[in-house]
């Protein structure tokens, strides 16, 4: 299955990286290389993640960080929508 990447979550990458490469580079590179192995993970197995409220949205934590990528699929693809820190607030339809 194809794995597509929304602008939304290609900001989100970019972002988590500066945030966390102001403090330490190396960990920066470790959790980017985590959410991406996670999210190739849903090209293999789609289905992983949890159902959210929101329909035709599922979850799937990037675990052991605290970050959820959120995403849809087809019958063809994966789009990965959004990456989001655990702790905040859950995501509304506008934020994906």
């Amino acid at each position: 299955m194809k794995l597509r990447y929304a602008p939304r979550a290609k900001a989100d990458i970019a972002e988590i990286h500066a945030y966390i490469a102001d403090r330490n580079a190396k960990a920066a590179a470790a959790v980017i290389r985590r959410i991406k192995a996670a999210a190739e993970l849903l090209a293999q197995f789609p289905g992983v993640g949890r159902a959210t409220d929101i329909q035709g949205v599922r979850a799937l934590p990037a675990a052991p960080f605290p970050y959820l990528i959120y995403y849809t699929q087809t019958a063809r693809e994966i789009v990965i929508l959004h990456i989001r820190h655990a702790a905040r607030d859950l995501p509304g339809r506008t934020d994906l």
